[in-house]
């Protein structure tokens, strides 16, 4: 009976892969970014869970502050959202300085008899009040949401081809599970779905995705010190 291939024997084997097993990859990623498109068009603005106030993260650097005081969260326009890691909202900032975004208490009107929290209810279910400020592609508050958005939908393509290679390194010989693997989660509507919200999620889903990609290939190949630095730096960025 033969045995497993060693680390060796795994890396020429990933070596071999065909390059038109990776062709799949491409049609998936294409189908994922098109549906997230559709998602963020048909999904209002700050109607997604706790949008507003990731958003309000952004602005509160934007607005020069640094970083926010977790213990003072509640008193806070982001809130809760105080004390989550920073890194999504300082890539944010830094995506949205060239838009003029002092518009945002104009864009962002809370519903006073927002019902979206009960049960059963058929109305009122929007968070803010919607006006024609949030035509596309709009302008101000309204055009930053929606290149935070777009910024969302990239990590979730990273996350997604991430997926492919991850499952290619633990299967080199099965690249359908490969395929398979990143069909799964670029299928999944809740993660489509969070894909095309201003959400930090989207980053250390990401960040983790990597890190996992990284420990396969040192698991399947004699480590280097590239390598090393690499998986330092993507758990490094998963931890902020």
């Amino acid at each position: 009976m033969r045995g497993p291939p060693d680390n060796l024997g795994q890396a020429n084997m990933l070596a071999q892969q065909s390059p038109a097993a990776r062709r799949p990859l491409i049609l998936i990623l294409t189908a994922f970014l098109l549906l997230g498109l559709v998602t963020s068009s048909i999904n209002p603005l700050f109607e997604s869970p706790d949008e507003d106030l990731h958003f309000q993260y952004v602005r509160w650097l934007r607005q020069g502050y640094g970083l926010p005081p977790a213990q003072a969260a509640a008193d806070l326009p982001m809130r809760q959202i105080a004390a989550q890691p920073p890194l999504y909202y300082l890539l944010a900032h830094w995506l949205t300085l060239p838009i003029d975004i002092s518009d945002a208490d104009q864009v962002i009107r809370p519903n006073p008899y927002a019902s979206s929290d009960q049960v059963g209810s058929t109305a009122n279910l929007n968070h803010v009040i919607h006006g024609a400020d949030a035509t596309w592609p709009g302008r101000g508050a309204v055009l930053a949401m929606r290149v935070l958005r777009l910024f969302s939908l990239l990590l979730g393509a990273v996350t997604v081809a991430g997926t492919f290679a991850l499952a290619w390194q633990v299967f080199p010989n099965q690249p359908s599970i490969a395929h398979l693997a990143a069909l799964f989660v670029a299928g999944n509507p809740q993660f489509i779905f969070i894909s095309t919200s201003v959400n930090n999620d989207n980053l250390v889903i990401a960040a983790t995705t990597l890190t996992l990609l990284l420990l396969a290939r040192t698991l399947n190949r004699p480590p280097t010190t590239r390598r090393l630095v690499m998986l330092g730096l993507a758990l490094g960025l998963a931890t902020l």
